[in-house]
């Protein structure tokens, strides 16, 4: 951990990760300001708190503390963040800077994706996967790495440590995309042996559990918020990037704007969701300093967007009150709403419009796992089941 100290601004590194600590003496006004930064800790050895590195917080600690926090040039802190990477992957900062020309070539790539408006997460997907693949032949420039390296790359860090078959697709493409951009060379990757696909059932709560899971959700603002991604079928990134002006109580519709694949589409607003909205707006008025047609629904601690982080731990948090022993994410949610209506008698076609998907195929995976028509098939077992209880 690296320390900043706002005292006397010198700076002490121990790994990748930067923070800023402050030391005052008790002053309840200053902890409860602190305790609204997200990612705060109290250091018990040196009795101060410590906050993430990042300019919104320098201005924080100027503004509240009147303290000037050293500002670390960009430069070096993508250099650190990039260590980190590769460190996280079994790879030492050392083998990293020994292919700064990898280094840079994998930023010329993501510069490529954000033009051509790649989502995010796919960016840092990528970019994450090949710091592992360039790592992992750190000595070597990228212009003399062939097919049966990504082969020896393939068998001796991704089979070996048993790594699933969709990260394996990942670098794959990732090299695939960064030869293309670079290089503009053509690596023959449909030779190259791609994991078999499974077939995988999602996870599916039934509507008692659902009901169960939002009654022990306690906090009004948690409620609504799980309760709009199953009643709309909504991904959390979808859910997290609402905006007041994508609720249209008139036409009670909500309006998802550049959903997965860059689509924008409409889904319901459910009649209650609407009452508790209501009740949620007039209670919690959320980012009412943000700009007009820019406020989230629902805002963070400490910044305008609420994080998906925390809602994964108030949906774990209230499954274990609720008593629900399956393993469930967020997403289990949208499973469960696309579920519920198959059994409903919503057609599949327009169950795929509102989950937005692209493919039908996709779709089709909830035909698995309803229980409609399953609970109609009689077991063979069943038709001479008198006789077994006669003995």
């Amino acid at each position: 951990m690296a320390f900043i100290s706002t005292a006397s601004t010198w700076i002490e590194r121990e790994g990748f990760s930067l923070r800023i600590a402050l030391q005052f003496p008790y002053d309840i006004e200053k902890i409860n300001l602190i305790r609204c930064v997200r990612g705060r800790a109290w250091d018990k050895d040196t009795c101060c708190w410590t906050i993430p590195y990042c300019e919104e917080n320098r201005k924080f600690v100027k503004a509240n503390f009147n303290l000037d926090v050293e500002q670390i040039p960009i430069a070096e802190l993508q250099q650190l963040q990039a260590a980190y990477r590769i460190e996280r992957n079994g790879k030492t900062v050392k083998e990293l800077a020994e292919n700064k020309l990898a280094l840079r070539l994998i930023a010329g790539m993501k510069s490529y994706m954000e033009s051509q408006r790649y989502s995010e997460n796919t960016i840092r997907t990528y970019e994450d996967a090949l710091h592992t693949f360039f790592g992992f032949f750190s000595e070597r420039p990228p212009e003399s790495i062939t097919l049966q390296d990504i082969h020896q790359f393939n068998r001796e860090y991704i089979i070996e440590r048993k790594l699933s078959s969709t990260y394996q697709n990942q670098v794959i493409n990732a090299i695939k995309i960064f030869y293309q951009v670079n290089e503009n060379r053509e690596l023959k990757l449909s030779e190259l042996q791609r994991p078999r696909r499974g077939f995988y059932l999602p996870e599916i709560l039934s509507k008692e559990e659902v009901m169960a899971l939002l009654k022990a959700t306690r906090n009004e603002k948690h409620f609504l918020m799980l309760s709009i991604i199953y009643s709309a079928g909504l991904r959390c990134g979808e859910l997290l990037n609402l905006k007041l002006r994508d609720v249209d109580v008139y036409r009670k519709i909500i309006f998802i704007r550049g959903g997965k694949g860059k689509r924008d589409r409409m889904v319901p607003l459910s009649g209650f969701i609407e009452e508790r909205l209501t009740t949620y707006l007039k209670n919690y008025q959320p980012n009412n300093q943000e700009p007009e047609g820019s406020q989230f629904v629902f805002e963070g601690q400490a910044e305008p967007q609420y994080s998906s982080r925390s809602l994964q731990k108030v949906l774990k948090e209230s499954a274990r009150r609720a008593g629900i022993q399956k393993v469930i994410t967020l997403h289990t949610l949208r499973h469960s709403y696309a579920t519920h209506l198959l059994e409903g008698g919503t057609n599949l076609r327009y169950i795929q419009e509102l989950l937005g998907h692209a493919s039908a195929k996709t779709t089709q995976i909830y035909t698995h796992v309803s229980s409609h028509a399953l609970r109609n098939i009689a077991s063979p077992l069943d038709s001479f089941a008198d006789n077994l209880r006669k003995g």
